[in-house]
């Protein structure tokens, strides 16, 4: 830009490296399982990733988050094969961080010496500690005890 005198404006502008939490596929799947964000100081950082989104994208993530509640209504519907189907895909939302988290690991983490929060992701955060946890958070959003099974442990095991 110029100002009046027809002199260049600099300003500094800060962008994120490119990060999966820009894409909205995965918030989307969150929002519409009832898998909340939780309250910590990853939350803003998501939030502003929707910026990076197209408009109507992160409309539709609003608008899932708003409501209805899918999970509480699976929930309410006591059905055990509705409650079946939300587990199933659940579990391949489980099934897919897992592998997010390996591959993370394999390709990025392992190299590195430093502390788990000490490295930073293309995004800037400490991604395998919220990899981490957002695999947790997500297998805590199955609604079938039996479905979670001995993998609770597991889950814990690796949190």
């Amino acid at each position: 830009g110029a100002d009046d005198g027809g002199e260049p404006v600099w300003r500094t502008e800060r962008y994120f490296g490119e990060t999966g939490a820009q894409s909205s596929v995965v918030p989307a799947l969150d929002a519409a399982l009832g898998i909340g964000m939780s309250e910590d100081e990853l939350l803003p950082y998501l939030l502003a990733m929707r910026e990076y989104m197209p408009p109507e994208h992160a409309a539709f993530i609003d608008a899932l988050e708003r409501g209805p509640r899918l999970r509480e209504a699976v929930r309410r519907a006591n059905d055990d094969a509705l409650t079946a189907a939300y587990d199933r895909c659940v579990s391949a939302l489980v099934a897919f961080r897992k592998l997010h988290f390996e591959l993370a690991f394999t390709y990025v983490r392992q190299w590195d010496s430093r502390k788990d929060d000490e490295i930073q992701g293309t995004g800037g955060t400490p991604f395998m500690p919220y990899l981490r946890k957002h695999r947790r958070t997500t297998h805590e959003a199955l609604i079938d005890a039996r479905t979670r099974g001995g993998a609770d442990e597991a889950a814990a095991a690796a949190a």
